[in-house]
């Protein structure tokens, strides 16, 4: 939403939203009419990601000129973890974890190796302020199994989980600004039992896309 102040000479004109794509300045289909206060405000829905320009118009006519006002912003937007992977054990699969089925994972299948660690590398490339996920194995998993997840931040852990088992989960949000690269780690906890652990729905909140 975009609100402002014009001149009195423009109450009960229609303004007009342009976006800014290249050297041109482009329709966004959105207008708005000046109260009588002089005031606009311009409900719309931005799409992409990144920094955009906007600027409101008056078109003029035959007695007033043209004028306008820009204004910039940046969009976040929530994207999916997986794709960003650089290195690592882990990877992109669906899994029903505690009665819930998750179409996008970042998983790894827990056996007699798995005590040590598996992990995976994923570039945010300073571009992202947050990462969220759910953690916690497939329901189709040994009902001896348990799974400690974590997070790390360009080497330093900020989210270690409990030890969970079949039919449990648990979520994280946590702060990604200045950092650029996580590593998601899930280490089981007795290499007796097998089964599948997840970090289910990865996302992260991005001003662009980080480098693969």
């Amino acid at each position: 939403m975009i609100k402002g102040t014009t001149s009195a000479n423009l109450k009960g004109k229609r303004v007009v939203l342009q976006l800014k794509k290249g050297k041109k300045w482009v329709s966004t289909g959105y207008s708005a009419k000046v109260t009588s206060t002089k005031t606009y405000t311009l409900k719309f829905k931005p799409r992409g990601i990144g920094s955009q320009t906007y600027r409101v118009k008056y078109l003029g006519n035959a007695n007033l000129k043209p004028s306008l006002a820009k204004k910039s912003i940046t969009l976040w937007k929530w994207i999916g973890l997986a794709p960003r992977e650089v290195s690592g054990d882990l990877y992109k699969d669906d899994v029903n974890m505690a009665g819930r089925y998750f179409s996008n994972a970042i998983v790894d299948y827990m056996s007699y190796y798995s005590d040590n660690g598996s992990y995976s590398d994923y570039n945010l490339s300073y571009k992202c302020v947050k990462i969220k996920a759910r953690v916690g194995l497939d329901d189709g998993s040994d009902s001896g199994l348990k799974v400690r997840f974590k997070v790390a931040l360009d080497g330093n852990t900020v989210y270690t989980s409990n030890s969970i088992g079949v039919g449990s989960s648990a979520s994280f949000t946590k702060n990604t600004t200045g950092v650029f690269r996580v590593r998601l780690t899930m280490t089981s906890m007795d290499d007796s039992y097998r089964g599948y652990a997840a970090f289910a729905a990865p996302q992260i909140l991005c001003k662009g896309y980080p480098a693969t």
